[in-house]
């Protein structure tokens, strides 16, 4: 099944993994997690940023805290 168009713009980044963790990305592929390493990773970031959107972490209205002098 195709992946639905994403109706936000959309920017590509590229992290420099290890081999290690490029390792964990094949497995997760073997349990279904995508069909590449690319999309078990887009999965994995998706998924976390959520969570940090969930917990009011990050997301709409987003101040950094102040640094102490």
């Amino acid at each position: 099944m195709a992946r639905k168009p994403n109706a936000n713009e959309s920017r590509k980044v590229q992290p420099v993994l290890s081999a290690q963790f490029r390792r964990y990305l094949d497995q997760l592929v073997t349990l279904g997690y995508g069909k590449t390493p690319t999309d078990a990773a887009r999965y994995l970031i998706d998924r976390s940023i959520d969570d940090l959107i969930r917990a009011k972490t990050i997301g709409p209205g987003f101040k950094p805290p102040r640094r102490r002098k």
